[in-house]
């Protein structure tokens, strides 16, 4: 017999799984921006009112869409700050789970097995999208907006098994007051949709397609009133003010035509390379389709819902996640065969529950370590990842009672503002159409790369600062402008002042502040002492601006091992910034060469091989290597070094393609290590290499003389 309370101990897994995967250091741009409007919008008691965030745009009527949502996401945040945030999230991906389990039983008419396999794989699809911003909850506003567009459409349920409800036979509700309830719960959720930072249009297009494709007759009394509901929505929508069209055009569930927004789906990436939330929407797809053949039957609204999914994923690959809920009814679908078995009691095939458990349980995997496979820095957390956001750089400003405009790109405005509002005014944020339009968008976007544009906007807008990424061009060349001086650098940005704003202030310039790190190096190897000195000096200067900042430790040590050639204070400094919660692949690799100038190898191979895991691309995996191979494990050092060697090709360091010859070499393969060691004379004419090779007894040969 048919029990449905066996699949419930996986449900819970999922369920936890969801939970456990949103358990990440947040690092989107827009959450900070969000908190700060709904605190706008208690003080001002209106959605709608004059801005004064930016001095782009200063005193520009805002409407205020998700003010809903914001409210939301500031309780969570005043109920425990960040953690609060993080809260928000997992129990949105827990709501999202439950509801899509709803969603799929009632399709499926009581089938608990395939219920469990649509479900495990809507939510290995749409969790990696959870962030804890209003829109967090659109899983669970979806699955209850099409639930409660089917019961819109037909409040009795019918024969295919759709959504039947628990009503004894012969009985039902009255026909005016059941359709006229669901009709009030479709107005309320619309609302409140809207107000959430859902959209102005997928509701009704959700209410439309229920009703369409449900009505077995257009011309009938019944469904011609049904039809007008979602007719009245479109009238409504088609007579918005702009600003309404635009956020609904950005929010999620239109395809939008802000071209700041687009980030279109392409349709090779729906072919999955590894285990990812595309795996579980093309296998949801194949499960959908599959079934169809089968039963050879399909339902015009089931499709409908799968072309508007389809549809939202080519437009912005973020719509993926709802695509995923979309295809809820076409995957758990109840056919004739299923409604027959659950009349009789009959027990799903034993396939289908093994199958449901296996992707059930691969799915829990899939969803916890997804997110943190495509950004190991994150890590579990209940913190704000303060390697992304320009938190050093808001904490000198407010230390400091630093007042006035400053240039930001993009991603940095909503923390910025969130943290330093309103003694400072940001350029931009991501309230782009609404607020910021987009000539205002693509010129801030291109001042970074251009003198010209950077110009432009200082005339136009006169900028007290500017925060610049260390790696755009344009911060080379503020560095050597006199009208621009820097003043600090983080891991991502270097802060300017324009001159003489604030000459308090130290200028930074003995180091390099876009590449302070390389510029540490190159004064250290050189022999001028009084070099040296001025280093030192400034990086004094700089611990005592900004004492507990990662990056200027990292700077501090790297000058004690190079320049001091003190290890233990480089290791000092190297702990210091670590302690600080960073997660940069850069603060562990200097670690991990502290430690192993103080001679302790087992904590720099532990802090390299978390440099290697954070990213930190070859110079950190031949690191790794070496510190294998000094701490006498060669055949694991050759391992991978060999893996680099594959891995990076051509882009493989000299250092590193001849440190692999000399292990190659001393493993007992000298036929390999005398081609590793030819092609890095090839690659730099190295001196090391050649000596190895006149060890080996061969001339040192170059391309025309091939081995």
């Amino acid at each position: 017999m048919r029990s449905p309370n066996q699949t419930w101990w996986l449900l819970a897994f999922l369920a936890g799984a969801a939970f456990l995967s949103r358990l990440v250091a947040i690092q989107d741009p827009d959450i900070p921006w969000h908190l700060l409007h709904a605190r706008f919008v208690l003080e001002q008691r209106s959605t709608t009112y004059a801005d004064f965030v930016s001095f782009t745009v200063p005193g520009r009527i805002y409407h205020n869409q998700p003010w809903l949502g914001e409210l939301i996401l500031l309780g969570f945040y005043q109920l425990s700050g960040s953690a609060g945030l993080v809260l928000y999230t997992s129990l949105a991906a827990v709501g999202g789970v439950l509801a899509t389990h709803r969603l799929a039983s009632l399709t499926s008419h009581r089938a608990p097995w395939l219920t469990l396999l649509v479900t495990a794989l809507v939510a290995g699809a749409t969790n990696w999208r959870l962030e804890p911003r209003p829109m967090a909850l659109f899983p669970i506003l979806l699955a209850v907006a099409m639930y409660i567009a089917a019961r819109f459409a037909d409040p009795w349920g019918s024969a295919s098994g759709t959504l039947i409800p628990n009503h004894p036979a012969g009985t039902r509700p009255n026909d005016r007051r059941t359709a006229t309830r669901w009709a009030a719960a479709a107005i309320l959720l619309f609302i409140a949709w809207a107000q959430i930072h859902g959209s102005y249009v997928l509701f009704p297009a959700i209410l439309g397609i229920a009703v369409v494709g449900k009505a077995p007759s257009l011309g009938t009394q019944r469904t011609a009133w049904r039809l007008l509901l979602p007719a009245l929505f479109g009238v409504y929508c088609l007579f918005q003010s702009e600003h309404v069209a635009l956020v609904s055009r950005v929010a999620l569930g239109d395809a939008t035509n802000h071209i700041a927004e687009m980030r279109p789906l392409q349709l090779s990436q729906l072919i999955p390379t590894y285990l990812n939330s595309v795996l579980c929407l093309d296998a949801l797809l194949i499960v959908a389709v599959v079934r169809s053949i089968r039963a050879r039957r399909v339902r015009a609204s089931d499709l409908a819902y799968a072309v508007l999914g389809f549809a939202l994923a080519l437009t912005a690959h973020r719509f993926r996640a709802a695509w995923a809920v979309l295809l809820v009814p076409w995957a758990s679908r109840a056919y004739a065969s299923e409604l027959f078995a659950a009349r009789h009691a009959l027990p799903e095939p034993a396939w289908l529950r093994r199958l449901a458990a296996t992707l059930a349980i691969a799915t829990i995997p899939v969803i916890v370590v997804g997110m943190i496979d495509r950004n190991p820095e994150r890590t579990f957390s209940v913190d704000f990842n303060r390697d992304i956001y320009p938190a050093d750089t808001t904490d000198l400003l407010k230390a400091h009672r630093v007042e006035g405009n400053l240039f930001n790109v993009y991603d940095d405005g909503g923390y910025l503002s969130f943290s330093l509002y309103p003694k400072v005014r940001i350029a931009i944020d991501g309230r782009t159409p609404t607020v910021f339009d987009d000539e205002l968008y693509f010129l801030i976007r291109s001042t970074p790369n251009s003198e010209a544009a950077f110009d432009g906007f200082a005339e136009t807008y006169k900028p007290d600062m500017a925060l610049i990424p260390s790696s755009a061009p344009m911060c080379a060349r503020l560095a050597k402008r006199p009208d621009w001086r820097p003043v600090y650098f983080d891991h991502l940005r270097t802060l300017f002042f324009r001159t003489p704003f604030r000459a308090d202030l130290h200028t930074i310039s003995t180091i390099n502040a876009c590449d302070p790190l390389t510029s540490i190096e190159d004064t250290c190897r050189s022999p001028a002492q009084e070099s040296v000195l001025r280093l030192g000096a400034e990086l004094n200067r700089l611990l005592q601006l900004a004492p507990d900042a990662p990056a200027i430790h990292i700077a501090r040590a790297r000058f004690e091992r190079m320049c001091a050639h003190d290890a233990q204070r480089a290791r000092a400094f190297a702990d210091a910034a670590l302690d600080s919660g960073t997660r940069r692949a850069s603060a562990y690799f200097e670690a991990a060469l502290a430690r192993a100038a103080a001679q302790d190898l087992e904590a720099a191979l532990e802090a390299a091989d978390l440099a290697v895991y954070l990213g930190g691309g070859p110079h950190a995996a031949h690191l790794h290597a070496l510190l294998l191979k000094d701490t006498g494990d060669l055949f694991r050092a050759r391992d991978e070094l060999l893996a680099l060697e594959k891995s990076a090709k051509d882009d493989m360091p000299t250092s590193a393609r001849v440190d692999l010859a000399e292990i190659l070499l001393k493993t007992g393969d000298p036929t390999l290590a005398r081609l590793q060691a030819q092609r890095a004379y090839w690659i730099s004419r190295d001196t090391r290499a050649k000596m190895l090779l006149t060890e080996l007894g061969v001339a040192p040969s170059t391309p025309s003389q091939p081995l």
